[in-house]
């Protein structure tokens, strides 16, 4: 075997590592394994130096001063030598580690959605039902979607045989939300990937008067999978409610109202069967806004402890993050005219979600009032902040809603009335503007409008 041939460079290039590892041992452990352990270490390095460097080299010279110098090192190379994974990566590892956190940090944060208030131009988690009776997806339909989409499958068996009991918040219910009209559930300790723990939305129905539980994510409103699931074609349960006929609806004792489905279910058959399919993951770029500022029409994403609007009724920060969409800047104007949002007297202009608000098209729906931006009301954004709104309008709960519940934020809602802004994002709590959603593989996928 020839030093020139593959062999050759090979025993070679590992002659040379060892050789490295060797004075590593002695730089890194020299005040440990003492002078004597040093020296053998050096006398056998040296040996295998001059075998490499000899012309010509004697390929079993280099096997028998390796040999010789990994006998020497193995008792004294501690966790260097013999190279393990860890050993041998560690530094890699460690600086790899390093400039994912500064990427994060500085440049790039994955975001994930997790609500519809942004729909359609984003997804928060969305259910997709399956009807009664006509069967869930296979074991490998599952793992397909899991994989593709992040849909998770929830199933819920009826206890009895009947119709479908679904309770509903009402004016009078204790500890509503302020949710009157939509199911009502109550926040219990879960667990997020078997070991986490996080909270849950519970929700309880019930057949023949017997109950069953679902329980959700705790941003995951589970109203519209029970309306398809039960109701297809309403718009909405509160709608529902409204115009059914009294042998329809019971009253509970709790305060909540029921509504009864017209859909029997049998004992130990499925009363509910639905995915619920992850919000859109996106990156978000927290560098360009060092440099530049915030633009109208840029999707943005934000932090919300400091939004006194969005504090509980005790005062507890909301400490989220948020994306939404920047519709208005330091001394803007904005008013509501459905379905078209004026900024300084003009449409506003920026985003082509704008646009498709206007028409209503592509889903779309339109601007809508609510709470500070009701009818012939006009907000002025004041210095250091901004106006964020969501694409979904009618669902989005943002500038124009956060404190102005006054049973729900009483603190809040009287300095706004004082002239405070609770329900603006101040410029120092923006993150950065979403650039690109990675998952789920939707058509959703790819650069961030």
């Amino acid at each position: 075997m020839g030093l020139f041939s593959k062999p050759g460079k090979k025993l070679q290039k590992e002659g040379r590592h060892l050789v490295q590892l060797a004075e590593k041992v002695i730089n890194y452990r020299s005040d440990v394994i003492g002078e004597k352990a040093v020296e053998a270490i050096r006398r056998d390095q040296e040996a295998l130096i001059a075998a490499l460097t000899a012309k010509p080299a004697d390929p079993e010279q280099i096997k028998r001063c390796m040999k010789n110098l990994d006998t020497c090192l193995k008792p004294h190379g501690g966790t260097i030598y013999p190279v393990t994974f860890l050993s041998e990566n560690i530094e890699m590892i460690l600086v790899a580690a390093i400039l994912a956190i500064g990427v994060r940090s500085f440049f790039l944060q994955p975001f994930k959605i997790p609500t519809n208030s942004m729909y359609p131009t984003y997804a928060g988690m969305i259910g997709e039902v399956y009807p009664l009776g006509e069967g869930a997806p296979s074991k490998p339909e599952e793992l397909f979607r899991l994989a593709a989409y992040g849909a998770s499958h929830y199933v819920s068996n009826a206890p009895a045989t009947g119709r479908v009991e679904i309770p509903l918040f009402t004016d009078r219910t204790p500890n509503n939300y302020g949710l009157s009209g939509q199911i009502a559930f109550e926040v219990v300790k879960g667990r997020k990937f078997v070991l986490l723990p996080t909270q849950l939305r519970r929700y309880t129905f019930a057949v023949d008067g017997r109950p069953f539980h679902v329980d959700v994510p705790l941003d995951f409103n589970l109203d519209d999978v029970v309306a398809e699931a039960f109701f297809p074609g309403e718009k909405t349960l509160s709608d529902l409610y409204h115009d059914l006929s009294q042998e329809n609806v019971q009253r509970l004792k709790s305060g909540l109202q029921t509504i009864l489905s017209d859909h029997s279910v049998q004992l130990g058959e499925p009363a509910l069967d639905f995915d619920i399919l992850t919000g859109d993951m996106l990156f978000v770029d927290r560098f360009s806004y060092n440099f530049f500022e915030p633009e109208v029409g840029d999707p943005f994403v934000f932090r919300t402890n400091h939004i006194e609007g969005l504090q509980a009724a005790d005062g507890t920060p909301d400490d989220k993050y948020y994306i939404k969409r920047l519709v208005g800047l330091p001394g803007d104007t904005l008013e509501v005219r459905p379905p078209m949002l004026y900024r300084n007297n003009e449409p506003i202009t920026g985003a082509d979600a704008f646009e498709k608000n206007f028409k209503q098209e592509d889903e779309y729906p339109g601007y809508t009032y609510m709470g500070w931006l009701d009818e012939g009301t006009v907000e002025k954004i004041p210095p250091g902040y901004f106006f964020a709104m969501g694409d979904n309008s009618p669902y989005s709960y943002d500038s124009r809603g956060w404190g102005s519940n006054q049973r729900a934020t009483p603190y809040a809602y009287e300095h706004k009335k004082q002239g405070q802004p609770i329900n603006f994002v101040p410029e120092d709590d923006v993150v950065g503007k979403a650039v690109f959603i990675f998952y789920p593989f939707t058509h959703r996928w790819g650069i961030a409008e």
